[in-house]
């Protein structure tokens, strides 16, 4: 596109470029084309115009946010104030007045529809009770241009002291509001500017989840079997244990996922934490969970309601309860898994390969196939283990 021509929606649209596009109706306004994190094109209206004898950028906002229209008539205003010897930017700021919240609304709307997220109603509901338990009773209605970093310090440092990876998350939650704000012309700095360096550090703090030892898992699933919980969640938890998965990978499993022909679960990328699929040996342990199994509309695994995924917390319940260990997360069965791998002499890469994690470098680049048939023995080892059909 020509970066001097008559603007239309239509052409802003088709804008794939960096770079500052004039508009020949409004001279004085610019669309300013800049990469996102994400690799995509972030576009912002900027007017360059000549305040009281000083060379001046004002920040009209971001497109689609403000449109062309929007744009051209505040540029038109400005213009006029400047021509009469007035200052556009002071009306500006008196009229710039976004509260934090509404800011945090723009954002978490934002995401939600541009894929940043996978699961966009999850992710929304989390930022959002994140903002309401610990950021909207200091900031709620704050002008997003008044909060300092004084007050982010105030929120954050306490927190952080008790709760660091609760702060960690936090932080970044509020830097993204704050950016976002600075981008679209609310504020002209960023008070999460050098922030991290304010706040306690969170090394050598950090906490593991506690673990389950891999002998006991067998206890622990037999204890299962003679508990109270549902046969969906009993099923689900046998078929984590089996295949070492994470829990929401088993719980939203579909039936058009599994293979019973040749015993192998394929989970799409869309579902895997690196968004690669993965294909997962199913050994006798797994597919016994499958048969018990009471899923419906699709789903491997029913949920209280029908239909639905199991949820997280009644898997987290029903763990702990069979576990004897209020401590225990269901987390907790991949790193029985790892550390019966390490115990009994599994290759690393197999073993690592099992569990989805990234492996760096040039190693990372051969293991794209994830082993899939290396992986079949070492499943059947396990699930012999947790039966006591194996020694370990």
């Amino acid at each position: 596109m020509p970066k001097a021509q008559v603007l239309t929606d239509a052409k802003i649209r088709s804008i794939k470029a960096k770079g500052r596009y004039g508009d020949a109706l409004c001279p004085t306004l610019h669309l300013f084309a800049q990469e996102n994190a994400r690799g995509g094109i972030r576009l912002s209206w900027v007017q360059r115009l000549v305040v009281r004898g000083r060379r001046k950028e004002i920040g009209l906002g971001g497109y689609p946010l403000v449109s062309l229209r929007q744009a051209r008539k505040a540029a038109t205003r400005n213009r006029r104030k400047a021509r009469g010897g007035g200052n556009p930017l002071k009306r500006r700021r008196a009229a710039r007045r976004a509260t934090f919240r509404e800011a945090a609304q723009a954002v978490i709307a934002m995401r939600s529809a541009d894929g940043s997220w996978k699961e966009p109603g999850k992710m929304a509901g989390v930022w959002d009770r994140s903002f309401r338990l610990h950021a909207y009773p200091a900031i709620a209605e704050a002008p997003v241009d008044d909060i300092t970093q004084s007050d982010l310090i105030a929120i954050l440092k306490p927190l952080a002291e008790g709760k660091p990876a609760t702060a960690a998350h936090l932080r970044k939650r509020i830097c993204a509001v704050l950016s976002w704000a600075q981008a679209h012309g609310h504020r002209a700095d960023n008070p999460c500017d050098a922030l991290e360096a304010a706040l306690p550090s969170a090394k050598g703090r950090r906490r593991h989840r506690k673990a389950i030892a891999h002998a006991d898992v067998a206890e622990a699933l037999g204890a299962l079997r003679a508990g109270p919980a549902g046969g969906g969640v009993r099923a689900c938890l046998k078929f984590i244990a089996a295949t070492a998965c994470r829990s929401q990978e088993a719980a939203r499993a579909t039936w058009a996922e599994i293979d019973m022909e040749s015993r192998t679960w394929t989970i799409p990328g869309e579902r895997m934490k690196l968004g690669v699929e993965h294909a997962v040996p199913l050994n006798d342990l797994a597919v016994e969970a499958l048969r018990e199994a009471r899923g419906g509309g699709g789903l491997v695994f029913a949920g209280e309601r029908s239909g639905r995924a199991i949820g997280w917390m009644p898997l987290l319940r029903a763990w702990k309860l069979a576990a004897g260990d209020d401590s225990q997360t269901v987390h907790g069965l991949r790193s029985a898994f790892r550390n019966w791998c390490g115990d009994t002499g599994v290759a690393r890469e197999v073993a690592e390969a099992a569990l989805t994690h990234s492996v760096p470098g040039i190693e990372g680049a051969y293991l794209r196939t994830r082993m899939v048939e290396r992986r079949r023995p070492v499943m059947a080892d396990w699930a012999a283990y947790l039966t006591g059909g194996g020694d370990g």
